[in-house]
């Protein structure tokens, strides 16, 4: 078993960096089928959006935009209001 946890080593850590360690994580546990513990702490929440992808994961197990680009990114993160 291995524990995965989010680092905002850098103060550009977005959604899109997020998003790439969401996929490194469906990685390792779906593909690899490593037994895995992801940590985030409210220390972590960078981007309200980050709550969003989280809560699908819990309720659904998918993530939207998973594989979406930079653009898509960037188009659907113009919409949220903080």
């Amino acid at each position: 078993m291995s524990t995965r946890r989010v680092f905002l080593h850098f103060r550009s850590y977005n959604s899109a960096n997020f998003l790439e360690d969401l996929k490194l994580l469906y990685r390792s546990c779906g593909v690899q089928g490593k037994g895995t513990t992801f940590i985030f702490t409210d220390l972590d929440i960078k981007e309200e959006c980050f709550l969003e992808y989280l809560n699908n994961v819990l309720s659904s197990g998918e993530v939207q935009f998973l594989s979406a680009t930079k653009n898509d990114l960037r188009e659907h993160n113009s919409g949220i209001i903080l």
